[in-house]
């Protein structure tokens, strides 16, 4: 979160979540199997809001109404990228796959643009990958 935190309060910066989970199409519950609407972009919001980070719901992306593993993350970022234009890009994930694609897009994409990736397990952030 401190890192999460500081990133913020860089006004070169610009914070961008993007979640595995989907978040706009129907979900359907595992006992009852009712479908629901998912919260979990509100729920980021508003949660992050608590920590004093007011991010723009924009800037949360619900990869699983993209597709499955790690290229529904890819493509997300692509679209980030695209919007933003950045020099610099630093990818915090707990799922080395996801981690390891990230880190892809700049030799196969993205030369122009500095991309450092971290897996994050157990409360321990691991440096993966800079080019």
């Amino acid at each position: 979160m401190n890192i999460l935190k500081s990133a913020y309060e860089d006004s070169n910066s610009r914070v961008v979540v993007i979640t595995a989970r989907g978040g706009k199409k129907p979900i359907q519950t595992l006992i009852t199997k009712q479908e629901i609407t998912p919260t979990n972009r509100q729920d980021i919001k508003n949660f992050l809001s608590g920590q004093g980070i007011d991010i723009s719901p924009r800037d949360i992306t619900t990869a699983g109404d993209i597709g499955e593993g790690p290229s529904a993350k890819v493509s997300a970022m692509e679209k980030y990228i695209e919007i933003y234009n950045p020099k610099n890009i630093f990818f915090y994930d707990d799922n080395i796959g996801n981690v390891q694609a990230i880190a892809n897009l700049c030799k196969k994409h993205f030369p122009e643009i500095n991309i450092t990736t971290y897996h994050v397990q157990n409360e321990t952030i691991k440096l993966n990958s800079t080019c």
